[in-house]
């Protein structure tokens, strides 16, 4: 009985790190889903003395992605709208909004400024964004 236990116990652990590293490959590429298998992750690991470490570690590493695409972006919208390149920056508006949500609360707050700004100058009505 203890053997099962053990053998199920290690299932657990094996499945859990697993999960973490399929949550840490989406990060580059979709990280709504990173975040979302990351949650599983947690719910997995319940109260557990790690998870804490490795949803800090991981949430850390989800801000640093979505903080350094926006201020990538926010450099690169007017330089789109300058050239009318409606293709990248309806492709640049799409991506960086569904990043929004993990960034730093700063670089949040200034990819919807540059956001408002080019609605107020006319640029996102007038390309049709």
């Amino acid at each position: 009985m203890h053997i099962a236990i053990s053998a199920l116990e290690d299932e657990l652990k094996l499945s859990v790190f697993r999960m973490t590293g399929r949550a840490y490959a989406f990060l580059n590429t979709d990280l709504s889903a990173g975040h979302s298998i990351m949650q599983r992750v947690a719910a997995a690991l319940g109260e557990s003395p790690n998870a804490a470490a490795i949803e800090t570690a991981f949430r850390s590493r989800e801000q640093a992605i979505a903080d350094s695409a926006i201020s990538e972006a926010t450099r690169q919208c007017e330089t789109f709208f300058r050239n009318r390149d409606k293709a990248a920056v309806d492709t640049l508006i799409h991506r960086v909004d569904s990043m929004a949500e993990f960034a730093s609360p700063e670089l949040k707050s200034n990819w919807q400024n540059q956001l408002k700004r080019m609605h107020k100058r006319g640029l996102l009505g007038r390309i049709g964004v």
